[in-house]
């Protein structure tokens, strides 16, 4: 005895989008895995200095300003201050250790010195130096930089070095 044959045709138009649908979504979602895989460059050693991450964050004690910088590994850092309702923003090249007054309208910062104008220890400040001989940790010496320190109205924008 011959058994009847089952066609998908016998099924409901409900039933087979029920059915095929996620077979298209599953097969849509591996095509574009594969694409994007394929486009991806391979990263290189050259490629590394090229990476940042964000330090010296801190919020305005009233909370309408931010603070980051973003630290590269090679190359200078930039310092970025910003009103969190997006009115106003400051770009600091090579600013370092953000401090927000207590009434919130002023930050304070330091401005490194280019890295050409010394070696990487020197270009960044905060690092602990080596004590010159004879001298104690902590006691000053070795290669010790004025940084200068600015101080920004974060309300007009106007600006004093110290």
């Amino acid at each position: 005895m011959a058994r009847p044959r089952c066609s998908f045709d016998a099924f409901p138009s409900a039933v087979r989008t029920l059915l095929v649908l996620p077979l298209v979504l599953l097969g849509l979602v591996f095509a574009q895995d594969l694409a994007l895989a394929q486009e991806a460059p391979p990263i290189i050693v050259d490629d590394y200095g090229q990476w940042k991450r964000i330090t010296s964050t801190a919020f305005s004690p009233d909370g309408t300003w931010m603070s980051y910088a973003y630290d590269r590994l090679e190359g200078e850092d930039t310092l970025y201050v910003k009103a969190l309702d997006g009115a106003s923003a400051f770009v600091v090249p090579r600013g370092t250790a953000p401090a927000f007054s207590r009434d919130s309208r002023w930050v304070a910062y330091q401005i490194s010195p280019p890295e050409e104008e010394g070696d990487e220890e020197s270009a960044r400040p905060g690092r602990p130096q080596a004590p010159t001989p004879g001298q104690r940790p902590g006691q000053g010496g070795g290669r010790s930089q004025s940084l200068p320190m600015i101080l920004r109205n974060l309300a007009t924008g106007d600006s004093l070095t110290f």
